[in-house]
């Protein structure tokens, strides 16, 4: 009896060795068979290939394996323009051929999602090749098995990619329910850069309007930041001023929630390179000012690497620089944290901030060892140490810090202010009523071109409104022959970006009070301009706030 058991089990084990090795041989030839039919249609056969576990799974990878060399731009560019050929297209024997073995593998196993991929995409494309009818009376040949790829793997965005390159081609055939399908893939989709870069000249060309082609883009300022170098790239300066307003938009909700969640974790000793990332991509201007100033005053002190020091110094630059004009937009707490933060600063620049962190020794040290006599660089230095000055009672001290300033800047608004706060702190009313008398002279509702000066590409107009206005009208005198995109501020406001062309006109409403003003114009993309004229719109000051 215990012969017979050992003879049986000797023979079950012999029997399923010799399956394992038929299986085995099997799956051996049908690599080769797989491998050397991949070689005649000139597709390389994957590394994968002979490590794949069943005769099944080789036969689709190498469907697989011919479909990827199909959608190859690099073998076969701009597919929905080839002329049509039916049977004899060099490809459709080997669309065929794949399609059959997708099926094959589908039927066997309904949970394959790659499979169904396989199956929609190759069948979409052998018709959409052959300018078969059946692309769209058999639309439900291949979209039902792409459709079944996404819910399949509902992580896996192939199928979901394949499907909207689809309907992206057959856009103008696509019924209304279909294309509001398109639109959810394309923003699921978008979310993804490398896919964003794919399907998103193709979904331009297809939308119906510019509002229906933004509508799919997600809340990503990295997304609305490529979009608009691609607007760029086309000269179509309408999509980059509209994508830019929304890049503006997302970018300060964006960094909304990065400030949120660096105060989550500051209270667990973390959170810090959220709070620099904050303070060094937020945007100057009003609108951003909340977030920079929480950011900078919540964050832990230390050092920063370079390209964040770089970034805030840019910051730091702005911020200075509306001190001088007006009042400083950070409070002292952030101004400081901000100075600390930076490395490497111009002299000039570390001067002015020492000035408003209240170290006038320091800055009075370094204009004595890097200011050279006669140059008028440190003149915006001397105009804000001479305006703290000032404001702390020291008169005497801030008119020295203004003698001996170029003529030009006698032209300046922000000049005779400072001039007028100067005498006010000695007592000296005939010097305030002379600086009064400039500044009434200085006052207009009209500036021309010649007004202008330029710092860093950027061109500035220090204005002194003789009046309110709902808003100003900027006239544009040279652009590029194609055109260009401006950015156009006043103060701490940006008024937006604008398409522009030589002669443009520019209407920028905003409510302009009777006083000083900055305006600038940059230039964002397309080539450099130059403003012209400037006048105050009519009205009373009224019109919207700019942001």
């Amino acid at each position: 009896m215990a012969r017979g058991v050992r003879t049986a089990a000797a023979l079950l084990a012999l029997a399923l060795a010799l399956t394992s090795m038929l299986r085995q041989r099997a799956l051996a030839a049908r690599q080769e068979q797989m491998a050397a039919w991949l070689a005649s249609a000139g597709v390389p056969a994957p590394r994968e290939l002979p490590y794949e576990p069943d005769p099944g799974r080789v036969d689709l990878r190498a469907a697989r394996a011919v479909l990827a060399a199909e959608l190859d731009p690099a073998r076969r560019q701009e597919l929905p323009h080839l002329e049509p050929a039916g049977e004899n297209e060099p490809g459709a024997p080997r669309l065929a051929a794949a399609t059959r073995l997708a099926g094959a593998v589908l039927a066997e196993r309904p949970a394959a999602w790659d499979a169904a991929m396989v199956l929609g995409t190759a069948t979409y494309l052998s018709l959409l090749r052959a300018r078969d009818t059946r692309l769209f009376s058999a639309a439900a040949s291949w979209e039902r098995p792409l459709e079944t790829a996404i819910s399949l793997a509902p992580g896996r965005p192939d199928a979901a990619r394949l499907l909207a390159g689809a309907y992206l081609e057959l856009w103008l055939e696509l019924s209304p329910h279909k294309r509001q399908r398109e639109r959810q893939l394309l923003s699921g989709l978008f979310a993804d850069p490398a896919y964003f870069s794919a399907l998103i000249g193709p979904w331009l060309a297809a939308a119906a309007s510019r509002d229906e082609a933004l509508s799919v883009i997600p809340p990503n300022p990295e997304l609305w930041t490529r979009l608009q170098q691609l607007y760029a790239q086309h000269g179509d300066w309408q999509g980059f001023c509209a994508a830019r307003a929304r890049w503006d938009r997302t970018l300060q909700a964006h960094l909304a929630v990065r400030l949120g969640e660096a105060e989550q974790q500051r209270a667990g000793g973390r959170g810090r390179d959220l709070f620099l990332e904050v303070a060094s991509e937020a945007r100057p201007g009003r609108r951003y000012l909340t977030l920079l100033n929480r950011a900078l005053e919540d964050c832990p002190p230390g050092s920063v690497d370079r390209r964040t020091a770089e970034r805030l110094a840019k910051q730091l630059t702005w911020s200075l620089e509306r001190c001088s004009l007006d009042r400083c937009p950070l409070s002292p707490r952030a101004l400081r944290r901000l100075a600390g933060f930076c490395r490497d600063l111009d002299p000039r620049t570390d001067a002015m901030a020492a000035v408003l962190t209240g170290d006038l020794p320091r800055a009075e040290a370094l204009e004595r060892n890097y200011a050279t006599p006669g140059s008028e660089d440190w003149i915006p230095f001397r105009l804000l140490e001479a305006k703290e000055l000032a404001a702390r009672g020291r008169g005497r001290e801030a008119a020295a810090a203004l003698a001996g300033f170029p003529a030009s800047w006698l032209a300046r608004p922000t000049y005779w202010l400072v001039r007028g706060a100067a005498a006010r702190a000695t007592g000296d009313a005939a010097a305030e009523a002379a600086a009064g008398r400039e500044l009434a002279r200085l006052e207009k509702r009209e500036w021309p071109s010649t007004a202008w000066d330029f710092r860093g590409g950027v061109a500035r107009l220090e204005l002194l409104a003789a009046a309110g206005a709902s808003g100003l009208a900027l006239t544009v005198d040279v652009a590029p022959p194609h055109g260009a995109a401006v950015e156009v501020r006043l103060d701490d406001s940006t008024l937006g970006a604008f398409p522009v062309t030589s002669g443009a006109l520019l209407a920028l409403p905003a409510a302009v009070a009777p006083g000083p003003h900055l305006l600038e114009l940059e230039s964002l993309a397309g080539g450099p301009c130059l403003p012209g004229a400037v006048r105050l719109a009519a009205g009373d000051g009224g019109g919207r706030e700019p942001n």
